[in-house]
């Protein structure tokens, strides 16, 4: 008994540090542990002198329903519980948040802790009648258990809880799955960024995550992707947008393997929101700078082409105003209703080259002024014109035409080459409604000026844009044309009426019927 005595004194502050051990992974000894031992110490020297004082026991008996406990029994039964109790805590606590509550060094600890403790709470409440050589038979069913935990299972291993610790603040997401694509742990990256709480997580198949996510990602498609990664010797990566986050995700599919045996599959969710917006913008740029090589070059070519088409059309004017003179005259001898006729087609054949001209010089103009980064005033009417006389081969040929009813009085300070652009983009995109929908008909351009705003609206009855087009239409590079789109023009053109003109983009669709795009550009003391 004076043996038991020893490990009864001092066992439960092995056991308190081994929890704080676990707890904390790294803890050196300090000289005020040293006090954790002078109560078991008291203690021990006390149950050895039982007999001079029965302070411990006043009356000792094996028979723990006959024998009659002192004061101090009860204040080491107080610390006892105590110390065990903080130790134990902190042991499966953190053997849980390392391996799961359902994990097998769990499940050994608990039912260790269990059998001596029942036992013992049945047998001082005197509810079974029993010996005090039942508890050392129980500590030995302990420590079996405790030992397969140990040695098998390692749950005396600290480097899972320090390696926990290290996934915890990786801003990265996690989910572990097991072989049967089970959810078995995560990280707080995780639950922070899904919105999730793991007790609700855990135990679940991987369709709780995925059902649960305004994104709707394909489950069949996860599922082959974690399949094909058990097979793959390398990682399988996918990158998903997910919109009720406003996130974008590098999802990578990893296998674990030990001992070549296949364990199951890391799910990591690099966060690549940022790097894409980058990339977006970098994109956008070197657009920008392609475009703006391409017009200074088309400039040039306009320029030269429309000197080169001026010269003959100027000599054709000046023959035809000769001719026109010698009709009129009397030198040329001809009934009336000949010349009648010929002084009609001279009068067609004017109108003709004026047209032409004017078509040259809108073309060039547009041109010149698309490569052009200059602020300056212009005048609104005169730029939709501009873009009626260079888009009017592509609307005769899809049937379509522009209603332009945009006052004469508006004149904008800006960079006039984008707004030229954002606008015929608009336009080009309502000639392509019309054309994927089998339609003709007009787009009416208007503008009017409301709160020291000039809103210039671009109209359509094309049959519309579908919702789900529509509710991303200005934040991701989305199409409603089935081959040729690339969503590119209205992402980049929203981009530039919140640059360069500090203004915005808005729009109403009814689907069946039309669009109707607004840009709303602020009318700053320059431009007044």
């Amino acid at each position: 008994d004076y043996l038991v005595y020893i490990s009864t004194c001092f066992f439960p502050v092995v056991v308190y540090f081994i929890g704080e051990i676990y707890e904390n992974t790294n803890v050196k000894f300090k000289k005020i542990y040293l006090l954790f031992l002078v109560l078991p110490i008291f203690f021990l020297i006390t149950l050895w002198t039982n007999d001079f004082h029965h302070l411990f026991f006043k009356k000792y008996s094996i028979y723990m329903n006959e024998g009659e406990m002192g004061p101090f029994m009860i204040l080491n039964s107080i610390y006892i519980y105590l110390l065990l109790a903080v130790g134990l805590y902190k042991l499966v606590k953190f053997s849980i948040m390392s391996a799961g509550i359902f994990s097998k060094q769990s499940l050994f600890i608990i039912i260790g802790i269990c059998i001596p403790i029942i036992t013992n709470i049945f047998g001082t409440l005197k509810i079974i009648d029993m010996t005090i050589y039942v508890t050392p038979i129980c500590f030995s069913l302990s420590l079996i258990f405790w030992s397969i935990a140990i040695f098998k299972y390692n749950v005396l291993e600290v480097s899972p809880i320090a390696f926990q610790n290290i996934i915890d603040i990786i801003s990265d997401s996690y989910i572990l799955l097991n072989e049967y694509k089970v959810i078995i742990d995560c990280n707080k990256s995780f639950l922070k960024i899904f919105h999730y709480d793991l007790s609700k997580l855990r135990g679940k198949r991987i369709e709780a995550f995925l059902l649960n996510s305004d994104k709707e990602l394909e489950i069949r498609k996860f599922e082959r992707l974690i399949d094909n990664s058990k097979n793959s010797p390398e990682p399988i990566n996918i990158i998903e947008s997910f919109d009720d986050l406003d996130k974008i995700f590098e999802i990578v599919f990893n296998k674990v393997m030990s001992k070549g045996r296949f364990l199951g599959t890391v799910v990591l969710f690099k966060d690549i929101t940022e790097h894409t917006k980058n990339l977006k913008q970098i994109e956008e740029n070197q657009y920008v700078m392609q475009r703006q090589a391409q017009f200074a070059i088309l400039g040039e070519f306009a320029g030269g082409l429309a000197h080169d088409l001026n010269s003959p059309l100027s000599a054709v004017q000046l023959d035809i105003s000769t001719l026109q003179k010698y009709v009129k005259s009397d030198k040329i001898i001809a009934k009336p209703e000949v010349k009648d006729v010929i002084n009609e087609m001279i009068d067609n054949i004017n109108s003709s080259l004026n047209k032409m001209t004017m078509i040259i010089a809108g073309v060039r103009n547009q041109i010149r002024s698309t490569g052009n980064t200059e602020k300056e005033l212009f005048n609104l009417k005169e730029m939709i014109n501009g873009i009626e006389i260079l888009f009017g081969s592509l609307l005769r040929k899809n049937n379509c035409s522009i209603d332009n009813s945009v006052d004469e009085n508006i004149s904008i300070y800006g960079e006039k080459n984008k707004l030229d652009r954002v606008i015929g983009n608009v336009i080009k995109n309502s000639i392509d409604a019309y054309v994927e929908n089998g339609r003709k008909g007009k787009i009416f351009v208007f503008s009017k000026i409301h709160e020291n705003k000039c809103i210039i609206g671009i109209k359509d009855e094309a049959g519309g844009i579908p919702k789900d087009i529509a509710k991303t239409m200005f934040k991701e590079m989305k199409t409603t044309k089935s081959d040729t789109g690339t969503g590119f023009g209205l992402y980049y053109s929203n981009t530039i009426i919140e640059s360069s003109f500090k203004g915005s983009m808005t729009f109403e669709t009814e689907l069946g019927n039309g669009t109707t795009f607004y840009i709303n550009i602020p009318m700053v003391k320059e431009e007044l």
